[in-house]
């Protein structure tokens, strides 16, 4: 057992339970808290075969031929999905992430969980991507906002927003880069 002061309490690692430590916190009065269990971040890569992947997304086809490989095709019809494009500093794919799934014309995305995982997969660009259901490919007041938030995020982290794309279920798409709105 390892015993750390911090501030007011006594934090006492148990190591006797491996990989999962359990915490005790010790009051001013030496009176023991409950036990907390403090959890261990990782980052797991789980392999998909993806047919004629570019190794590296140089420009909005490349991106959209991944793509069509990731979007749900039972769903694009009917509910919008957010996916997001990690890359090296070569832009060579280091994989992706389904963050959300909406209703026929919305769908939120956590900023904190997109940058949580740039992060943690070390990435040096994004690409991200939603479905319009409707095929309207115009972006709406909410898709500016919220490829300027990314942006602007992506900015302090040094995580550059490489491209925004909005494609309809038949893959036709709107690429934020190729029309200068980026």
């Amino acid at each position: 057992m390892r015993c750390y002061r911090c501030l007011k309490n006594v934090i006492i690692f148990n190591e006797s339970l491996g990989n999962l430590p359990i915490l005790r916190f010790l009051s001013q009065n030496h009176t023991l808290k409950p036990d907390s269990i403090l959890n261990e971040i990782t980052v797991r890569y789980r392999r998909r075969k993806i047919k004629n992947l570019a190794t590296t997304i140089t420009n909005s086809n490349d991106a959209i031929n991944l793509l069509k490989q990731l979007y749900d095709q039972d769903g694009i019809h009917f509910q919008e999905e957010f996916i997001a494009i990690f890359l090296n500093n070569a832009n060579e794919v280091i994989g992706y992430q389904k963050l959300s799934r909406g209703g026929m014309n919305a769908t939120i995305v956590d900023l904190r969980i997109l940058f949580s995982l740039a992060l943690k997969t070390l990435s040096s660009a994004i690409i991200i991507s939603h479905n319009h259901p409707s095929g309207n490919l115009k972006p709406s007041h909410n898709d500016f906002k919220l490829t300027e938030k990314i942006r602007d995020a992506g900015l302090i982290l040094d995580v550059k927003l490489l491209d925004h794309i909005i494609v309809s279920p038949t893959f036709a798409y709107f690429s934020f880069l190729d029309e200068g709105r980026l």
